[in-house]
């Protein structure tokens, strides 16, 4: 999870990225309020390709953040 202003408040693992405000996962939630589908890459972590799927986390009407989630496109 990213909050409003860009920065990680909460993950699965370590990263050495907590800047994300400057990333289309988080830009686009926030900017436009829609659903962002990452390409499809290589994730060394968990040695799968997967994309990201970024959605905007309103609370009242305003936004507060995104969530974030990896989906393993080698499954589908």
């Amino acid at each position: 999870m990213v909050d409003g202003r860009g920065l990680n408040v909460g993950q699965s693992n370590i990263t050495s990225d907590y800047f994300q405000g400057n990333e289309a996962k988080w830009q686009v939630p926030h900017d436009i309020g829609e659903v962002h589908f990452g390409d499809v890459e290589f994730d060394e972590s968990s040695q799968t390709y997967l994309s990201q799927v970024s959605a905007p986390i309103m609370h009242n009407g305003a936004f507060i953040g995104t969530i974030t989630v990896g989906v393993n496109v080698e499954g589908l």
